[in-house]
């Protein structure tokens, strides 16, 4: 264990663009970019650290005299670090229309239509985000592998540790 006794914690919402697209914009006219934020925006963002908290305590409350830093982000924040569409959590536009398409009616799609032995993987060709990126790995897998020699991998495999 590299840092005993200290952990994190990482809580997400969804937030609308249209929220922050506002202070986006200085009234001058001036762009709200990124280490040069406008106080308004500051302040916006920081309304939402009360929420937080006591969801946080809600549910961990003997984490309370052990905080030691909170950084918010926002749709702001991920469009500049994730480079995502209008800074959604999961970088493109995730409707129900998605899931409506051949490809995901036919066996969760991982294999490319067209180009032999090319099977597709990622946050973006399943679910969004950590989790969607995994399960997708998992069922590319067990298409190239095959079902049965996947199982196996899955139930016989041990936690690698450092």
């Amino acid at each position: 264990i590299k840092f005993p006794n200290k952990s994190n914690a990482l809580l997400l919402t969804e937030a609308k663009w249209e929220w922050f697209q506002d202070e986006n914009v200085v009234k001058t006219g001036e762009k709200n970019e990124y280490g040069n934020r406008v106080q308004s925006y500051k302040d916006f963002k920081d309304s939402f650290k009360d929420m937080f908290m006591k969801r946080l305590l809600k549910y961990c409350p003997k984490v309370k005299d052990k905080i030691i830093d909170i950084e918010i982000g926002s749709p702001l924040s991920s469009e500049h670090f994730l480079n995502t569409y209008k800074g959604g959590s999961y970088g493109i536009s995730w409707s129900t229309k998605r899931f409506n398409h051949q490809y995901t009616k036919r066996y969760f799609h991982s294999r490319a239509s067209n180009i032999n032995a090319l099977y597709m993987t990622g946050e973006s060709t399943l679910f969004g985000g950590f989790v969607g990126a995994l399960i997708s790995g998992y069922i590319s897998t067990a298409k190239i592998v095959g079902v049965i020699p996947m199982l196996k991998i899955f139930l016989t495999t041990t936690r690698v540790e450092d």
